[in-house]
């Protein structure tokens, strides 16, 4: 069973229910319980604090009960830049920077120190 939809039948939800949690419609719901699409970003954080799990389970990755409370290491730069542009190779550091200055600004804005 998709890991979605088990976790939105535990908590007794509706697939239109959901969807207005976290600001998507109900067709992409149902585009993620049938492994059509794979929720990304924001709504893939927003799942994952709503059901109280991590992102990686959202996304059907299982995870090892003894990490999970484990205290986690931050990436590296390394590990960031291969996840996000899918490898190291092209990205100059001035573009990397600009990708962490994002990141910075977002966190922030969602702890509401800036608007």
């Amino acid at each position: 069973m998709n890991v979605v939809r088990e976790l939105r039948e535990k908590m007794g939800l509706q697939q239109k229910d959901l969807a207005l949690k976290i600001g998507v419609s109900q067709p992409t719901i149902s585009e993620w319980e049938h492994g059509k699409k794979d929720p990304s970003g924001e709504r893939l954080i927003k799942l994952a604090e709503l059901f109280g799990v991590t992102t990686l389970e959202i996304l059907g990755i299982p995870i090892d009960p003894a990490q999970k409370n484990a205290p986690r290491t931050p990436p590296t730069d390394e590990e960031i830049q291969f996840a996000l542009f899918e490898g190291v190779e092209g990205i100059t550091k001035e573009d990397f920077d600009d990708v962490k200055n994002y990141a910075k600004f977002v966190a922030a804005r969602r702890k509401g120190l800036i608007n």
